[in-house]
């Protein structure tokens, strides 16, 4: 799809998107959104310019994404798509600076993008030419990209107050009963995969900053305006500080997954201790039972009356004595 669009006093104004007679001179924005072979061939015709590929455009290179070419700058980055992405969901935006005019190629919806132009079109931004243009629509996406790692931020708040919410100290603090420890088990296990989630969209997220920090710092050292090269410098700022944020999270993530696993350790080895001590108080009267069991007729009580009641009462002694003595050494 190509849409064109002229800046006039009261912001963006649409224009037919009709290249057969050439590109109007008042078209100053340019965006193709998934175009076609025919869409792409007749750009490039009327502007004379190669635009780059998608492939191009997502590559790791730095000299694929950031190209200077006969005073025309080709810069390309990754920018997150919808408001609640999957982990994949970022798509590469080129933008092309070529004379008085700006073209953006994106092969998806960026959602930065849409709504940046409905607030330009009603005036709510401001920019007279392609530079401010240009300058505006990284400021809109860059203030996206953060307000999506600020819901990471939250989402990560969230879960640290579940996975502590119910822990030992806490239930006895509020009278509350502990989970059982297969509920706690699968409770922990969720919130495992979740911050799983959670860490792939802020590695997504951080391929986003680190592409747009290198594309604002490669559009300020060929920015001829002053105006233009301090809001590029303001935009640099912005994503240092995303970056730093995204360090931030990276931290407290890996700090509530090492909390959580430890947890689960925890209740792993309660479980296998209590089998533990269960196990070594059944010794005795399983002992005490093995040795009444074995089929010999020289056994004294064999016949006795009350055999089985002193069996069991045997039974009973050495399990509670047992117990007793690891009480008494603090094992229990």
């Amino acid at each position: 799809m190509l849409r064109l669009y002229a800046i006039g006093a009261g912001g963006l104004r649409p224009l037919a998107a009709d290249l057969s007679q050439g590109l109007p001179r008042e078209a100053a924005w340019i965006d193709l959104v998934t175009p076609t072979p025919e869409e792409e061939s007749a750009l490039e015709r009327a502007l004379g310019i190669a635009v780059p590929t998608r492939e191009e455009a997502g590559g790791i290179q730095a000299s694929d994404r950031l190209v200077a070419r006969n005073g025309t700058l080709l810069m390309s980055a990754l920018v997150p798509v919808g408001p609640h992405p999957d982990p994949a969901d970022t798509i590469p935006i080129t933008f092309v600076r070529t004379g008085e005019r700006l073209v953006t190629v994106r092969y998806g919806r960026a959602e930065a993008l849409d709504p940046f132009i409905e607030r330009y079109a009603s005036g709510e931004i401001e920019a007279d030419d392609a530079s401010g243009l240009l300058a505006a629509l990284l400021e809109a996406i860059v203030d996206r990209v953060a307000d999506q790692l600020e819901e990471v931020g939250h989402r990560l708040d969230r879960l640290g107050r579940a996975v502590f919410h119910r822990g030992g100290a806490n239930a006895r603090r509020q009278g509350t009963r502990r989970l059982p420890l297969g509920r706690n088990t699968d409770r922990l296990q969720e919130a495992i995969e979740d911050i799983g989630m959670e860490h792939a969209r802020a590695a997504k997220l951080r391929e986003c900053v680190q592409s747009l920090l290198r594309l604002a710092a490669f559009a300020g050292e060929h920015a001829q305006e002053v105006g233009l090269h301090k809001r590029l410098k303001a935009v640099e700022t912005d994503l240092r500080a995303a970056a730093e944020y995204n360090a931030f999270l990276a931290g407290n993530m890996e700090f509530i997954l090492d909390a959580t696993v430890g947890l689960i350790d925890i209740q792993q080895n309660k479980a296998i201790y209590m089998l533990t001590i269960v196990s070594v108080l059944l010794t005795p009267p399983v002992l005490v039972a093995s040795v009444y069991g074995m089929n010999f007729h020289d056994i004294p009580e064999l016949g006795w009356h009350y055999g089985y009641a002193w069996a069991l009462g045997l039974m009973a002694l050495s399990a509670l004595v047992s117990y007793l003595l690891f009480k008494r050494r603090g094992w229990l």
